[in-house]
């Protein structure tokens, strides 16, 4: 009984989703340090970036749940998020948002400060009514694109003393890249489930011939970031960052090419 509670508990905060988000945050993380002096005294503020992550997406993934329910049965999706009562979903709900907003506020940086409370409210509203960022079209995008992976890692970067600016900007902007293939890719997915449901994402918004355009865009300017450490970096260094973030990227990029060709084979 105890076994299937927790079963049904890492699915509800969906493990299996935010783990590859996590991932990726620790590769960048790496990639800084590992220039600087001493890189092993940061593995501290690794741990914390972690946990931070670990919270927060599970946060933000209960939350996206609690607020689909209604929606998400229609379709039959997430029954994980019905394993649970209501009362006992907000109780989650609150255990993990009390360390998700807690973590950045307890650094005495208010950049920190003001990043994790912004971060907070954009996962909070990304599904909450009354905003709800996930029907408002592109700003629904950019909200789970950038607190899934972009904004804890400039978190990361806060914390690190004196990290290389540019290295530190383009990981930014790699890390949001990715994340905007991702989310564009899980929306242009579930469009019809979300028409369905009457959920009107910036797919559904936008429709199946505009979201693939964007979808194939995002990974041109992914594949062509892949080169950039390799041109403002030292030959052997730019290469080997950039093999690793192309490796890194492949769930990103894989993900994206199936759902294009699965669309255009059921158009056949």
């Amino acid at each position: 009984m105890f076994a299937q509670k927790i079963n049904n508990f890492l699915k509800l905060i969906r493990a299996y989703e935010w783990i590859d988000k996590l991932q990726l945050n620790f590769i960048a993380a790496f990639i800084l340090i590992i220039d600087l002096p001493d890189p092993v005294k940061y593995f501290p503020q690794i741990i914390i970036l972690g946990v931070y992550m670990i919270f927060l997406g599970s946060y933000g993934y209960v939350i996206n749940s609690y607020s689909d329910r209604e929606a998400d049965a229609i379709v039959g999706k997430h029954p994980e998020a019905r394993y649970f009562s209501i009362r006992e979903t907000q109780a989650i709900l609150a255990i993990l948002a009390i360390p998700s907003i807690a973590i950045p506020v307890y650094f005495p940086d208010v950049r920190i400060k003001l990043l994790g409370i912004m971060t907070f409210l954009l996962v909070t509203f990304y599904s909450l009514k009354p905003i709800r960022f996930k029907e408002r079209g592109v700003l629904g995008i950019f909200a789970a694109a950038l607190t899934q992976r972009t904004l804890p890692f400039l978190l990361f970067i806060y914390i690190i003393p004196d990290p290389d600016t540019a290295i530190a900007n383009f990981l930014l902007l790699w890390l949001s890249i990715v994340g905007l293939a991702i989310i564009m890719t899980h929306q242009y997915s579930d469009l019809e489930n979300d028409r369905k449901s009457r959920v009107n994402t910036w797919a559904v918004e936008r429709g199946i011939t505009h979201a693939k355009k964007l979808i194939k865009l995002i990974l041109i300017l992914l594949f062509i970031l892949v080169l950039v450490p390799i041109l403002i970096l030292p030959f052997y260094e730019g290469l080997t960052i950039s093999m690793v973030i192309l490796y890194f990227s492949g769930y990103a990029i894989s993900d994206s090419i199936y759902a294009l060709r699965s669309s255009d084979h059921y158009a056949s």
